[in-house]
């Protein structure tokens, strides 16, 4: 039991684990499993939430005035974050679809593959097969 519990601690990210990570996943330079470790800390922990949206509002708020706005141009912050969190959460779900689709066709074509060579060799008369 003690060794389960070992091993599902390695995989849970520290608190300041997380503040460590949080200028890479602004800057979008997170790779996926850690940016799925990053998220599924974050939306446990509501200290880590809170420093991450403080963090979020500075940065958004630097690129806002970087950019050519009007002068009376007002924007709102405050769901942005919950809406990147939750686009971030369903890229990593459909990347992970995409692997899943890529692997089945990869072992379809590899199968295929095999099913052809022992035609040629004559092991496997897949054509006869087919035929009947």
């Amino acid at each position: 039991m003690a060794e389960v519990q070992n091993k599902k601690k390695n995989y849970s990210l520290e608190c300041k684990d997380v503040q460590a990570m949080i200028p890479r996943f602004l800057s979008n330079s997170l790779h996926d499993r850690e940016t799925l470790r990053f998220l599924r800390h974050v939306r446990n922990c509501k200290h880590c939430y809170e420093t991450l949206e403080t963090d979020f509002m500075v940065d958004r708020t630097v690129q806002f005035l970087n950019e050519d706005l009007p002068f009376d141009t007002s924007f709102d912050l405050t769901p942005l974050l919950a809406r990147e969190l939750e686009e971030k959460i369903y890229f990593l779900k459909y990347k992970k679809r995409i692997r899943i689709i890529r692997m089945v066709i990869l072992i379809f074509t590899l199968a295929l593959i095999v099913l052809f060579l022992l035609d040629l060799t004559g092991l496997f008369h897949v054509t006869a097969f087919l035929a009947s």
